[in-house]
């Protein structure tokens, strides 16, 4: 993002990383539809521990704010920083969602059809959020620009999956005991991806402004 505390990257990192051991591990526990051994998942996503490191990071972010004289650019980067720990909450909020719904409709997860491309999914998601962090820590403009152009291109690839696992889902009704439970499970799982698409927007702002028009058109 350009230049930036270390301690501030260094505790987003960390909570990414939260995201990211959930969402692989979220792809292992779909595959084998093993539900038992999510203890872990919990503990990290816990709300309380997540919004206890969200406020932490805030109150670092405010004193630098606060504290030091900062150019315009200095500014905007501290500022963004701000909406990327918001959209970091509101992941980890997606995941516990999801973790609940994929709970009650375990059963229908043993559909060959819906589970591999449901781990499909979430392996898809996984690598989102890791180009996602790779774009918060590198400082090299053009490397932002490319993860961002990679996270596009894999937006469109989850939506493509979750609009074919949706299908399935559908026509697989009468079949299926609980395909409420997988839908809604699905439909917030693709919101991690827009979750991500956001930030990726939020750090690249500062740094790209000036290229914004090229990236979209």
């Amino acid at each position: 993002m350009g230049k930036k505390e270390n301690n501030i990257e260094q505790s987003l990192k960390e909570l990414f990383e939260l995201l990211i051991k959930s969402t692989k591990s979220m792809a292992k526990l779909i595959d084998n539809c093993d539900f038992e051994h999510i203890s872990d998942i919990k503990k990290d996503l816990n709300e309380a521990n997540i919004l206890k490191r969200v406020l932490k990071l805030d109150e670092i972010i405010s004193d630098k704010l606060l504290c030091q004289d900062l150019k315009n650019e200095e500014l905007n980067i501290n500022i963004s920083f701000f909406k990327i720990t918001t959209e970091v909450a509101r992941i980890s909020g997606v995941i516990r969602t999801a973790l609940g719904k994929f709970e009650q409709g375990c059963d229908d997860l043993k559909d060959d059809d819906i589970k591999k491309l449901t781990k499909k999914l979430y392996l898809q998601i996984t690598s989102v959020l890791k180009l996602t962090l790779e774009m918060i820590t590198t400082d090299e403009l053009d490397d932002i620009d490319e993860l961002y152009r990679e996270i596009i291109a894999l937006e469109e690839k989850i939506d493509n999956i979750y609009s074919k696992i949706t299908d399935i889902v559908n026509k697989k009704n009468k079949k299926l005991s609980k395909n409420e439970s997988i839908l809604k499970a699905l439909r917030v799982t693709e919101k991690i991806a827009s979750r991500a698409v956001s930030i990726s927007q939020i750090v690249r702002f500062p740094c790209c402004k000036d290229t914004e028009n090229n990236l979209k058109g």
